[in-house]
């Protein structure tokens, strides 16, 4: 799931935790527990996902897209 991915990397991410210092706190402090601050986006994510399980058609379409956006081109080294 990208959406999870992009939620858990803006949850982790410096700026975020330089806005937010009391929950970046707890977060370090307790680190099972999802980090505050970010409701309405798990709340966009769940939504999401119960889209995805009730349009099965849109999720196979969202996985293609998935495994072409990752594809690796081998780095050039210089010479």
């Amino acid at each position: 799931m990208m959406l999870k991915t992009a939620a858990a990397r803006l949850r982790s991410s410096r700026r975020w935790k330089l806005a937010n210092p009391g929950t970046a706190i707890q977060a370090k402090l307790f680190p099972g527990k999802v980090s505050l601050g970010y409701g309405h986006l798990d709340k966009v994510v769940a939504a999401y996902s119960q889209s995805l399980a009730s349009h099965l058609d849109i999720a196979k379409i969202e996985d293609e897209i998935h495994s072409l956006q990752f594809v690796t081109t081998p780095k050039q080294t210089p010479c």
